[in-house]
C-alpha cells in the first residue's frame, strides 16, 4: 500500500510571516548612520526582505500500529525530520490534506529502517520520562505519511553584503531552530545534486 503524501495549507499568511522575519527598519537606519548601504534591490528603505519563499522540508509521520481512538486532547504522532533527522509529537489538529496532484519531485533523504529508528528512540525516550518505575513496552510503530512540511524562509542581504535567511514555521507561527536552519542547507543542496542527475533520497 502506498504511503499519501500530506502537504499542510500555512497557518501562518506571507504578509505575517514577512512582518516577523524581515530586519528591523530602526536596525537598517542605525547601520546607514554608521556608512554601511545595502545592495541596491536588497530592501526597500522600510527594510523589506528581499524574497519570501515557502519551503516545503520532507517529513515522516509515525503513528503506533495499536494507536486508542481520539481523545479529547486530539490525534498525536511522531514527526521524523528527514534532513534534520529529530522528532517530535506531532498533534493532527493541523489541517493534513492530501496532495492535490503526487509531486514527482518529492523524496525522503532516509530509509524507512532509520526513520522507525529514530522514532523508537523518542518513543522510549518520552515513555522512561513518564514511567521510570517499570521499563516501556515499545509499540509497533508505521509510517503512515509522508508530510511536505512548510517553512516561510526570508532570504536577505546583510549590511556587508553577506547572504543570509531567517525562517518561521508556516503551522505553528514558531522561529526555525538550528537545526531546521542547517536541514534547509541540506535540503537545497540535496535539490541541486538530484537537478544535474546526482544521488537522490530513498523514497
Amino acid at each position: 500500500m502506498a504511503i499519501p503524501l500530506l502537504q499542510p495549507e500555512p497557518l501562518v499568511s506571507e504578509e505575517e510571516a514577512a512582518a516577523r522575519l524581515r530586519p528591523r527598519p530602526g536596525i537598517l537606519a542605525g547601520l546607514r548612520r554608521l556608512g554601511a548601504k545595502p545592495a541596491q534591490g536588497d530592501r526597500t528603505e522600510r527594510g523589506a526582505p528581499a524574497r519570501m519563499e515557502l519551503v516545503r522540508l520532507p517529513c515522516a509521520l509515525v503513528e503506533r500500529l495499536d494507536a486508542p481512538a481520539e481523545g479529547k486532547n486530539g490525534r498525536a504522532g511522531l514527526l521524523v525530520r528527514g534532513f534534520a533527522e529529530t522528532v517530535e509529537i506531532f498533534r493532527m489538529d493541523a489541517p493534513l490534506q492530501a496532495a492535490a496532484a503526487p509531486d514527482p519531485d518529492f523524496r525522503f533523504p532516509l530509509s524507512r529502517e532509520r526513520v522507525l529508528e529514530l522514532a523508537r528512540e523518542r518513543w522510549f525516550a518520552l515513555s522512561t520520562g513518564r514511567a521510570l518505575r517499570r521499563a516501556p513496552t515499545m509499540p509497533a510503530l508505521e509510517i503512515v505519511s509522508w508530510v511536505a512540511y512548510p517553512h516561510w524562509v526570508c532570504y536577505f542581504r546583510t549590511s556587508g553584503g553577506r547572504c543570509d535567511f531567517r525562517m518561521l514555521d508556516a503551522l505553528t507561527g514558531r522561529r526555525s531552530s538550528a537545526s531546521i536552519r542547517a536541514a534547509l542547507l541540506e535540503f537545497l543542496a540535496w535539490k541541486r545534486r538530484s537537478a544535474g542527475g546526482g544521488k537522490t533520497g530513498k523514497v
